[in-house]
């Protein structure tokens, strides 16, 4: 949000993040990081933050980039359980 983005102005060190409340497999993400690959340990979550390469899911260009990246996640998951 503005206030976070200008708080963030003030400490050019703080690494800026952004996050959602999800409780359901069907829902998108509408908050959070996108990032080049999936980060599925703690060590790749703090090199990733560090580096600081990702984009902040917060407007709707960076949500619906992050629906296509699922989307696409979801059919490569299903072809890989059908053995395609």
């Amino acid at each position: 949000n503005r206030i976070a983005r200008e708080f963030a102005k003030d400490y050019p060190n703080y690494i800026l993040t952004s996050g959602g409340d999800h409780h359901d497999d069907n829902m998108y993400p509408d908050a959070g990081i996108l990032t080049r690959e999936p980060i599925v340990t703690e060590k790749q979550l703090a090199e990733v933050l560090r580096s600081r390469d990702f984009e902040l899911i917060c407007d709707r260009d960076a949500r619906e980039r992050s629906r296509e990246d699922e989307k696409k996640r979801e059919k490569e998951r299903e072809e890989a359980r059908l053995g395609k």
